[in-house]
């Protein structure tokens, strides 16, 4: 998986697609370069298979009326998943999370995107909580 390390928050911009930037490596256990912080945005299917792809954050408790969106895109192209809620003034923490199966050929990616009416709004990462993208092999294609 990938995330955001402890501390720190990532600052949406309102009104557009904006793909998240994670800055640490967590459990790359294949060895095959799934994500890369340098990249930042991408988790990289390794090798042909039916993938679980997910993620999950926690939207920032000072949100003002507006909404917000979160998505699976594979390939800079298409949605596979997403979640999407309206806020009030004062919502508490509003989480957004996903996961869905998806067929990856060697080579193709997934990014989560977030869009939101309201301009300054942070996703967070705490010790409590962690913002997370995940890439998990479930099977591989003809061994299924």
């Amino acid at each position: 998986t990938s995330g955001l390390a402890s501390g720190s928050t990532e600052d949406i911009p309102g009104g557009t697609n904006y793909t998240i930037r994670y800055n640490e490596t967590r459990f790359n256990t294949t060895g095959s370069g799934l994500f890369m912080v340098t990249s930042g945005t991408r988790l990289t299917a390794p090798r042909e298979g039916f993938y679980w792809l997910g993620f999950t954050h926690l939207w920032d408790n000072a949100f003002r009326d507006g909404a917000a969106a979160s998505f699976i895109q594979i390939n800079g192209a298409t949605v596979v998943d997403q979640d999407a809620t309206p806020f009030t003034s004062g919502a508490n923490g509003v989480q957004h999370k996903c996961t869905t199966l998806h067929y990856m050929n060697s080579g193709n990616y997934m990014e989560v995107l977030v869009n939101t009416t309201v301009s300054g709004i942070d996703i967070l990462h705490s010790d409590n909580y962690s913002a997370e993208a995940f890439m998990t092999l479930h099977c591989v294609s003809g061994g299924c």
